[in-house]
């Protein structure tokens, strides 16, 4: 520059730029070259080698420990005055507690790594003209194990004999852990997370537990053990044969008492170190256990399920709602049975096999062509028996040109509400609502909306459906729907216990038959009580079989609806069973016979002698 003024290349003037800097020549001055020269410098760069490149990232190890390791991750880049940032996953990294970001940024160091930094890292790179990022690095922490669970299924507080578990041990764990399995503390030859025991028998009794092994942290968790208690289980067919149970023991006994039933209400059927069962029935069945004791000590043995298979029998068919049906709507055909186990079902319309194998057969949306005779028929593979219900006829009717819908099907009542919805075809129909012969009208619990199509009915109760039609009407013409068909849940109520025979005392040996009612729907489930304390039975009827005087106390039947969630137990009965008076055996009859013959005879005898005298 000379002043102000740049100077350029020219005949007379020349610049030569070096590595050591810049030469200026000028050649015939004259007095406009006169003044101050100063050399202005300039950075020229390039824009090829400014931008971010190869970006890369090492790091110091890659074998880390949770809580024992450190690692070092280092970012180079080729470009001009570059900047870095870290990243893990989607969140920045910054300085803290246990990280350190160094080296202008392009040292991150994490100490004492735990499994919450696992996952890829990345160097973001940039500078004025441009950016990059590294290639992302997985960093993988070794943990664990922690959390260990051991899982059964079933789970059950007792396995019957020849019953299948399974077992599933899991932990928190990188690398994933191996798995060992161990019973009453030894160690078992099954190696993984899986332990099946197939068929089990009561030698396999014990604690299981399983040990997770981590092999990089060296580390080793053992979980809670899982108490495996097998009972005997004897299975027969009833009226198949007879059944004896053995009590053993060892020591000096003076009473052996066989218990049958749980364990906290258990009922006395028999002394002796032997029970026998002459042609078993199914008031058999339950849990037996012998109680052994001395004027020291007691013990009572593990039970032994007696299982009885029996049925079917009794079998019925029901149809809901009875009908008549209409195309498009909903029934439900249930078959009931009493049988142990449960059965197998098959149903049929009009005699031809269908696909439902389950007790419920659900017809939705029925249309014409499910018109017929439905039957159900349960097989029981226990007893090899079978049994098919008298046919039930379901009769579907065509539509009509009118709808009605509702938006809800399980109804509680006093709990749920009900929006009904009326449509009919014509010209600028008109709607309003007749239950059981009266129109509907607006109320607290009823809002009647849509020009009157649409029926909101709150804590439905049983006659807001008594039989509820819909009414369509226009200047030409008017029609009814068909009674709407919903199903409220109620009850249980008015439940009843009844007795057969009804008597104030029964003799030993009699048969009692207790029934219990209740208006419910669903229909109720039943349980039976003796003295408030709940017995095994269920059903709607109990059967005393052969009643002894222990059978004597308050019986009561409790019934529950699953749908309303209601309970309702009946009033209470009571049972008298006394000691059958005994009548004179065949001996005394006799010898009063005789003795009244020998008292004959003598006064015979006496007066045929006082006749003698007297001639």
């Amino acid at each position: 520059m000379n002043s102000s003024s740049e100077v350029t290349d020219s005949d007379r003037v020349q610049i030569i730029n070096t590595d050591g800097g810049s030469k200026l020549t000028i050649v015939n001055v004259t007095r406009y070259d006169d003044g101050s020269y100063i050399t202005v410098c300039k950075t020229i760069v390039f824009l090829s080698t400014a931008r971010i490149s190869n970006v890369v990232v090492k790091v110091s190890s890659r074998d880390l420990v949770e809580f024992n390791s450190s690692v070092q991750l280092f970012c180079s880049a080729s470009g001009f005055s570059p900047s870095f940032l870290w990243m893990n996953g989607s969140s920045e990294l910054t300085n803290g507690d246990r990280v350190q970001i160094t080296d202008g940024g392009s040292t991150l160091t994490v100490f004492n790594v735990t499994r919450y930094d696992q996952g890829l890292l990345t160097c973001h790179v940039y500078n004025y003209f441009s950016r990059d990022s590294s290639n992302p690095v997985y960093l993988s922490i070794y943990y664990g194990p922690d959390s260990i669970s051991l899982t059964v299924s079933p789970y059950q507080e007792k396995y019957e004999e020849g019953s299948d578990i399974n077992m599933f041990c899991s932990a928190e764990s990188n690398p994933p852990a191996n798995f060992l399995w161990f019973l009453n503390e030894t160690q078992l030859f099954v190696l993984g997370p899986n332990l099946r025991l197939t068929d089990i028998q009561l030698n396999e009794n014990g604690n299981y537990s399983c040990q997770a092994l981590n092999t990089e942290t060296l580390v080793h968790k053992i979980s809670d053990p899982f108490v495996i208690s097998v009972v005997s289980k004897l299975e027969l067919n009833e009226l198949s044969g007879s059944l004896r149970l053995e009590c053993s023991f060892t020591g000096n006994a003076t009473e052996i008492e066989w218990l049958k039933g749980s364990a906290d209400s258990p009922e006395i059927v028999g002394t002796g170190t032997s029970l026998f069962f002459n042609n078993v029935t199914r008031n058999d069945h339950g849990s037996y256990r012998c109680n052994v004791s001395n004027s020291v000590s007691y013990d009572i043995s593990e039970p032994a399920e007696v299982l009885i298979n029996y049925g079917p029998e009794h079998i019925a068919l029901k149809v809901s709602p009875s009908g008549p049906h209409h195309e498009g709507s909903n029934v439900l055909l249930t078959c009931s049975v009493q049988s142990r186990p449960s059965p197998e079902f098959q149903w049929f319309l009009n005699e031809d096999p269908l696909s439902n194998t389950k007790p419920d057969l659900r017809l939705s949306n029925i249309q014409t062509n499910a018109d017929g005779n439905y039957s159900c028929q349960a097989f029981n593979r226990k007893t090899e028996k079978d049994l098919i219900s008298q046919p039930i006829v379901v009769s579907v009717n065509g539509n009509k040109s009118y709808k009605s819908h509702q938006n809800k099907s399980n109804l509680v009542e006093f709990k749920s509400s009900v929006r009904l919805s009326c449509s009919a075809s014509g010209f600028s129909p008109h709607y309003f609502w007749m239950n059981n012969g009266s129109e509907v009208t607006a109320s607290d619990r009823v809002q009647i909306t849509g020009g009157g199509s649409t029926l909101t009915i709150a804590n439905v109760s049983r006659p807001d459906l008594n039989l509820l039609r819909c009414h369509a009407f226009n200047f030409f013409s008017e029609e009814f729907s068909d009674p709407v068909n919903i199903s409220i849940f109620y009850g249980p109520e008015l439940v009843e216990l009844t007795v057969v025979p009804s008597q104030e005392n029964y003799k030993e040996g009699s048969d009692i038959t207790l029934s219990c009612s209740a208006d419910s729907n669903p229909p109720a489930e039943f349980q039976w009580f003796i003295n408030e304390h709940l017995m095994s039975n269920s059903g709607p009827q109990l059967r005393l079989i052969n009643v002894k005087v222990n059978h004597t106390g308050n019986y009561s039947c409790r019934a529950f609806n699953k749908k309303t969630q209601i309970y309702q137990t009946s009033q209470l009965s009571f049972i008298s069973v006394v000691v059958a008076s005994g009548g004179l055996s065949a001996g005394a009859i006799a010898g009063i016979v005789i003795a009244c013959l020998l008292v004959l005879a003598v006064v015979v005898a006496v007066v045929i002698y006082f006749l003698y005298r007297r001639k």
